[in-house]
């Protein structure tokens, strides 16, 4: 089945999903969208699952709470652990840049998690679940790894005792200049320890913040820069690029049969309020899935929410943010790109650069449309401050040429269809266009709600047309536009 890939769903702070204004987002997504694994961050913080010193016990009453109502939506859990402020860099870390000492407290905590779920939910279920284990952000190059790979091994034999059919691995890393020491770490240590790990996952941003060269952001962080001589291929490449690269990394190693995740794929954290000014965001997102689908065995949505929304200012909520659907239930560029994707229909049908037509075999028909464009040098000058870059600006690609697609599907039986058209333009879901049009950041009224909603819809028409010798269509989409039309006969 065409799409059956995409099928991760992204949350930063599992402890957020506790809210009610949380999962009532996340119901209407998974109403929406059908996902199947929810990826959950610092679940194993002490936020989440605190630890009692009294009674040498961790509660876990949220944690509890959590997968309940996870289970209600039909998700199964996909536990990212290591990353900030967990457990288990508590268990590894003496201080802030050496990695030593005894994972015990890490495994007292983890058998404890894993007997907990089997005997809350039984372990056919818990059995379905993926343990996915980050490599701590403190490894770099010469500092000492071994500890992470004895507590991973002894991670790895504990849940798969308990569950056999749980599905364990990592390293969930991006791939770039800076973390390929630590791809090939740890392909080196699970080769050199023989285990066998259930997938390799990780992470790629979508966009132009990791690129080739190292220079410092605004907040000190160590950012990537791409020089123009390589901008134009990795721009439009980069995904498939970097799963290519670790496909080979895993043919090299012996792993070349285990399945591989993009557990995260989108646009960058820092760039995120950039990237949705315009179209940019989704006609990228989509042809970066659509490249990717053959390639890895899943696909995660980055992210399901703005975990910032219920506690951060308005100004911030929309016009920040880089998840599915942001405050007021106002729904975001991914959204769309989400949207257009899961649209298509199971088969595959023909594809071109720019395009996919998909069919349900019973009649019905999915056209996929994108004209996702290349950076300039223009965007090369201008992209160390994030403030002044405008995605609407078409000096920041390298043409602004509109796309002429025309498809004809042949061999349709002569009868009337309807066609829905949904587009996505530079103006649509878009919450930073229409705060510039209101000229103003503040508190929003009821109406001004209504209107940050109504701006955010893409454009959509519903017609109907006749087949004569097949369907032809002509479609012409300005930069960065995206185009989805479905088509089913008349009843």
């Amino acid at each position: 089945l065409f799409g059956q890939n995409w099928n991760i769903l992204n949350v930063d702070n599992s402890l957020d999903c506790l809210q009610r204004t949380m999962q009532d987002s996340l119901s209407h997504i998974q109403e929406e969208m059908h996902f199947q694994y929810i990826r959950l961050g610092n679940i194993s913080t002490t936020a989440m699952i605190p630890f009692r010193p009294s009674v040498q016990k961790y509660l876990f009453s949220n944690f509890g709470h959590l997968i309940d109502f996870i289970r209600e939506l039909g998700l199964s859990p996909m536990l990212a652990l290591g990353n900030h402020y967990e457990v288990m860099l508590d268990a590894i870390l003496t201080d802030r840049y050496a990695y030593s000492g005894s994972t015990s407290h890490w495994l007292l905590f983890l058998k404890e998690l894993v007997d907990f779920s089997v005997q809350r939910w039984g372990a056919d279920w818990v059995s379905t679940w993926r343990f996915e284990f980050f490599f701590p952000e403190t490894l770099y190059e010469d500092r000492p790894q071994e500890q992470f790979m004895e507590l991973f091994e002894q991670s790895l034999s504990l849940i798969h005792a308990a569950v056999p059919g749980a599905q364990v691995g990592g390293p969930a890393l991006p791939v770039d200049s800076v973390h390929r020491p630590r791809w090939k770490t740890w392909f080196e240590g699970l080769s050199t320890r023989d285990l066998k790990v259930d997938f390799i996952s990780m992470e790629i941003w979508a966009d132009h913040a990791w690129k080739i060269d190292r220079f410092r952001g605004r907040y000190g962080e160590l950012r990537e820069f791409c020089t123009i001589g390589d901008l134009y291929s990795a721009d439009a490449a980069l995904a498939v690029q970097r799963a290519e690269e670790v496909r080979n990394s895993m043919m090299q190693y012996g792993y070349g049969d285990t399945p591989l995740y993009v557990s995260a794929l989108g646009v960058t954290r820092y760039q995120a309020a950039a990237a949705q000014i315009g179209g940019h965001c989704a006609a990228h997102l989509i042809k970066c899935n659509l490249e990717l689908n053959d390639l890895v065995q899943g696909i995660g949505c980055w992210k399901a929410l703005n975990c910032e929304s219920e506690y951060l200012e308005e100004n911030q909520i929309v016009g920040n943010g880089c998840g599915l659907i942001s405050h007021f239930d106002l729904k975001n560029i991914n959204w769309y790109a989400q949207v257009f994707l899961t649209g298509l229909m199971p088969y595959r049908l023909f594809q071109g650069l720019n395009y996919i037509v998909t069919t349900d075999r019973r009649g019905g028909f999915s056209i996929l449309l994108h004209n996702s464009k290349n950076y300039s040098p223009y965007f090369c000058k201008h992209y160390h401050d994030e403030r002044v870059l405008d995605f609407t600006d078409q000096r920041l690609y390298e043409s602004d040429a509109a796309l002429e697609q025309t498809i004809l599907l042949s061999d349709v039986p002569d009868k009337d269809y309807w066609v829905d058209q949904h587009l996505i333009g530079n103006y649509h879901g878009c919450i930073g266009a229409v705060l510039k049009q209101m000229g103003m950041i503040r508190q929003f009224g009821e109406h001004e709600i209504g209107y940050l909603a109504g701006q955010s819809l893409p454009y959509q028409r519903t017609y109907r047309m006749s087949a004569d010798h097949g369907l032809r269509f002509s479609i012409t989409l300005q930069p960065n536009e995206v185009m989805l039309l479905r088509i089913v006969p008349c009843s």
